[in-house]
Parts: C-alpha cells; sequence; structure tokens
C-alpha cells in the first residue's frame, strides 16, 4: 500500500515541472489579482457612495442655513413712510447771508427694516449740485464712503438720523436760486455698508446699500419733493 501511495506521489511529483508551476503560480495570481480588484472596486463605490451622500447632506444643509440668514438678516434702508421716503427738505446757506456757524445740509432716516441686528461698518451721504437732472455730477457710489469707517449696531425696527452735506458748506444765491427754478440740480446720495450679527466661521461680504435721490422743482406740485434718480447702481440693495 505504501509502496503504491509513494509511486503516485512520484509521479505527480515528476509531472509539475518547472514550466508548470511558473504556469500555475501565474493563474493563481490572475485570480487573486482579480478577485483583489473586484473588492478594491466595490469598496470605491461604496466610498463614493458615502461622499456623495455626505456633500448632498452637507449642501442641503448649507442651503437651509442661508435660507435662514436670508430670512432673519437685517435690512438696512431709507426710512419711508405713505410711499415717500424719509429726507428732509434741504438748508441751502448762501455765503451771502454770512451764517458761518451754519453749513448747507439735508437731514434723512435709516431704518432696519430686519428681523437681526445689523453691525454697520461704513457709512455716508452727500449733496451735489450739477447741470443735470439725470446723472448727479462727481460721485462714485461705491467710493463714497472710503475714509467713513465706523462700527455700530442697528437694532431691527429702529431708525437713525443721517446728515448729507455739499462739500463747500454754503452756495451763492445765484446757484440757490437756480436749484429753486430747475436750471440746476441738487442730488443727494449715499451708500451703507453692514452685516448681520450672525456668528459664521468664515467672513462673508458686507451687504450694500446705495441711494440716490434729485430733488425735483420742475413739477406744478404744491412744493419740491425727493424723486428716485441717477444710475440704477446708485439705487440697490444687496
Amino acid at each position: 500500500m505504501i509502496q503504491i501511495v509513494w509511486a503516485s506521489f512520484l509521479s505527480v511529483w515528476h509531472w509539475f515541472t518547472p514550466d508548470k508551476i511558473v504556469a500555475i503560480a501565474t493563474v493563481v495570481y490572475a485570480v487573486v489579482t482579480v478577485v483583489m480588484f473586484r473588492e478594491i472596486r466595490r469598496q470605491t463605490e461604496a466610498t463614493r457612495g458615502q461622499a456623495e451622500i455626505a456633500e448632498t447632506a452637507a449642501n442641503a444643509a448649507k442651503q437651509s442655513a442661508d435660507a435662514f440668514v436670508n430670512s432673519e438678516r437685517p435690512w438696512v434702508l431709507l426710512d419711508w413712510e405713505r410711499s415717500a421716503v424719509k429726507i428732509e427738505r434741504p438748508y441751502l446757506v448762501a455765503i451771502e447771508d454770512r451764517l458761518d456757524a451754519l453749513a448747507s445740509n439735508c437731514l434723512f432716516s435709516m431704518k432696519n427694516f430686519g428681523r437681526t441686528p445689523a453691525k454697520v461698518l461704513s457709512g455716508k451721504a452727500v449733496l451735489r449740485i450739477g447741470e443735470s437732472p439725470v446723472e448727479p455730477p462727481e460721485i462714485e457710489i461705491e467710493k463714497l464712503d472710503s475714509g467713513a469707517e465706523f462700527v455700530f449696531i442697528f437694532p431691527q425696527g429702529e431708525t437713525r438720523a443721517g446728515e448729507a452735506r455739499l462739500p463747500t458748506m454754503h452756495v451763492s444765491k445765484n446757484d440757490r436760486e437756480a436749484v429753486s427754478k430747475g436750471i440746476k440740480f441738487l442730488w443727494l446720495c449715499g451708500i451703507f455698508r453692514y452685516v448681520d450679527t450672525f456668528i459664521r466661521k468664515d467672513k462673508v461680504e458686507p451687504y450694500v446699500t446705495t441711494f440716490c435721490y434729485l430733488y425735483e422743482t420742475r413739477t406744478n406740485a404744491s412744493h419740491p419733493f425727493w424723486q428716485l434718480g441717477g444710475p440704477q447702481d446708485y439705487n440697490r440693495a444687496t
């Protein structure tokens, strides 16, 4: 019996030539490689699926957060009542009046119409007298608040008074009369930059409110009034 087994073993052993061993090893290696490749691909697809799910969830969370911020954000705008903005009549002081203690100015009111406080970063409004009723003179609205940085908290629902002045403080009587007759034109333009008070990881761009109004004296109305005017970019709220 032992001799039979030994003979069978020797016959099998002699069958395994070096070439056959290499061929078998190659087949085994190929099979193992295919199995490992399929497993790696399966894990990769599973990981990609999990990443896509996580990305979708993150995007949904961001959209939800953005929607909340947009619904609860502050809105700092010119105050208005009965469809009219709250801008007072301008006070133009003539040089000839010699009222050195007074400056030509105009008072207006800003209000936070939003649902949360605003953190105002900068703002400025100016008066200008020009020759055109279409566009204000010598004003770059985006640069208007350069050097006018200040920070204060503007609670929701509250109003704040603002003042715009002429750069020369006074005007000539001729210019004042020209404005009243609609020969020359008085403009009020301003810009305010602010952010909300929500805590975020990343820095956000400020909200921007710009406004531009013409003091209209050419109508048959009982008195002059402020009318929205100027280029489109001069009247916007982001």
